[in-house]
């Protein structure tokens, strides 16, 4: 590849927002295709490069709220996530102030309580206002709205000739405030807002209440936020509605893992922690739950982290690994699409909804630029025939396993030198296809970039992997003969895999092989994968866990990506 095409693709991808989301003063909600992030009082700044605002399908719907109290910006008195990550709440209270009447409130003497919630589609909120003061009073609450309708890849920091059009915000019946945006996908995008009670004032982007209290009272205000790509909704939830209905969601999404409870106290609140995360992560499809690889940039389906989800959480939630099969199945590619870096058999790297997947400016639709997503589907589905002995669901997808052993075989070893290996064809994809996918990643010891097609060391060991679980269930299913060629097959990847990979002086597998077949002799975590999916031979294994387990690789908490003592470490 030549640099200048390297520099594109790092513009064009690369994450160049300034705003960190993973601060303690930022808020996240999630809940399948929608997120938000807010601050710590529940608003929403925007800014330059900033990235708070609620997401839907792709795209940035709001852009920008906050509350007013008597024309004053609140004082934050706390802010907080449930335990099951499903409502932010907020207390507020007021600075020094004159009411709407010229009488003066001591400051912290009106409490405001915000909740909200993210339902799939809609954002929910109820201010909660109460007068702790000794007398009377009316206060006025102000609530200001935006919309930019901004893809979810220009707030990465992607640059645009062109936009499409966004209406001039207006109030529709009991809709107090309508906003719209047809894109250059021709799709109409929607930003819909109610409110009750009416609110005694509407303006362009706000609405305010005049609200009397007396002395110990408190009045509710509650807010529908409705997001919605093409058809509207035909009706509008209100706050209660939804929140009940969310709460029985939440009470049967629970069921899908169980709760696990130790004689460590630590420990349980941790794996329950983990539990209530990756419950925020899944997401309703078609096909069953899938789990979603994160909050912002990749809310939502990933080939390889689906995959690698429901092989890690297989002894406790198989159903899961059942779902994102049956998933990626339907998806899976069945013809040569190079501007999708798609071939037969391959399984998908991601899928985007939102403006510019629809208009082809990124390619990221239904794109299968990843190396590893197809040998990692059969390994789960032979370690989910492992776990459950569903043979039905193993011959109900028969099919899917040999079309992804045939892409195996016939595109992925590019070169015919028995090793899987990639290179991209979409002019505009990911110029690295595993797990590490940055532009950067696959270098040589001295620094200088891997030409493709690069053999990654850990993709041997998935197709070893998938060849052995091929021929597990093939046995299952009476064809001796196909599960003996592939156990074979498999045998014969590993022999030939530990006489090249393995480097003597690094004492670890190399990172990979260029298109020169010449090794990228770097200490990297790539390794630790071959001990995983058993291509390692015995011999090895215990040199490795040592390189492994190094100062320069391990730090304590985890294994480092990439030794310290390479290059390209920083």
């Amino acid at each position: 590849m030549l640099p200048k095409e390297q520099d594109k693709i790092k513009d064009d991808f690369e994450n160049q927002t300034e705003e960190n989301y993973q601060t303690a003063s930022i808020r996240v909600l999630n809940h399948t295709d929608t997120f938000g992030i807010f601050d710590e009082s529940g608003d929403i700044n925007r800014s330059v490069n900033g990235i708070q605002g609620i997401y839907f399908k792709g795209t940035r719907f709001l852009s920008k709220s906050s509350i007013t109290i008597c024309g004053s910006v609140a004082k934050l008195l706390s802010s907080s996530i449930k335990e099951n990550n499903d409502i932010l709440s907020i207390d507020l209270t007021n600075n020094e102030m004159q009411d709407s009447h010229g009488q003066h409130i001591p400051r912290e003497t009106i409490h405001i309580r915000r909740h909200v919630f993210i339902r799939d589609g809609g954002c929910y909120e109820k201010l909660t206002v109460r007068n702790f003061s000794d007398k009377p009073c009316s206060v006025d609450i102000a609530l200001s709205f935006d919309a930019d309708f901004r893809d979810i890849f220009e707030i990465r920091g992607m640059r645009r000739e062109a936009r499409g059009q966004i209406s001039y915000p207006y109030r529709e019946g009991h809709i107090y405030y309508v906003q719209k945006y047809i894109g250059l996908d021709s799709v109409e995008r929607c930003l819909q807002i109610t409110a009750a009670p009416e609110p005694d004032h509407v303006a362009t982007n706000d609405m305010s209440f005049n609200l009397k209290l007396d002395r110990g009272e408190s009045r509710d205000i509650t807010f529908s936020l409705i997001f919605s790509v093409g058809r509207r909704p035909d009706n509008i939830l209100q706050y209660e509605d939804a929140l009940d209905k969310f709460q029985r969601e939440i009470a049967d999404r629970k069921k899908l893992i169980p709760d696990i409870y130790t004689s460590n106290e630590q420990f349980t609140h941790w794996i329950n922690r983990s539990n209530s995360d990756l419950n925020s992560l899944l997401s309703a499809t078609e096909q069953g739950y899938y789990p979603y690889a994160g909050v912002p940039w990749y809310n939502t389906a990933f080939g390889r982290d689906g995959l690698l989800t429901a092989y890690q959480t297989l002894w406790l939630a198989p159903h899961i690994s059942r779902d994102v099969i049956r998933f990626l199945a339907v998806r899976q590619a069945t013809q040569e699409v190079p501007e999708k870096d798609a071939e037969p058999g391959k399984i998908l790297h991601e899928m985007r909804e939102g403006e510019l997947a629809n208009t082809g400016e990124i390619p990221f639709d239904l794109y299968y630029g990843t190396i590893d997503a197809t040998p990692l589907f059969v390994v789960l589905t032979g370690e989910y025939f492992r776990r459950t002995g569903d043979l039905v669901f193993i011959q109900e997808h028969w099919d899917h396993i040999l079309r992804a052993i045939d892409w195996i075989d016939n595109y992925g070893d590019v070169d015919g030198d028995g090793f899987v290996e990639y290179a991209f064809k979409a002019h505009n994809g990911l110029t690295n296809q595993g797990w590490k996918d940055s532009f950067d990643s696959i270098s040589h010891s001295d620094g200088e970039l891997a030409a493709s097609p690069i053999a990654l060391c850990e993709v041997q060991a998935y197709v070893y992997a998938a060849k052995m679980a091929a021929s597990d269930m093939a046995s299952e299913l009476g064809m001796e003969d196909m599960a003996d060629r592939w156990a074979e097959e498999a045998w014969e990847l590993k022999k030939k895999f530990n006489e090249k990979f393995w480097d003597q002086e690094l004492n670890s597998y190399v990172l990979a092989l260029d298109r020169d077949k010449k090794p990228c002799r770097v200490t990297a975590s790539n390794a630790g994968h071959c001990l995983t999916f058993g291509i390692a031979d015995e011999k090895y294994a215990e040199k490795l866990c040592e390189t492994l387990l190094k100062p320069e690789m391990y730090n304590g908490w985890g294994i480092r990506t990439l030794s310290t003592r390479e290059k390209r470490y920083n």
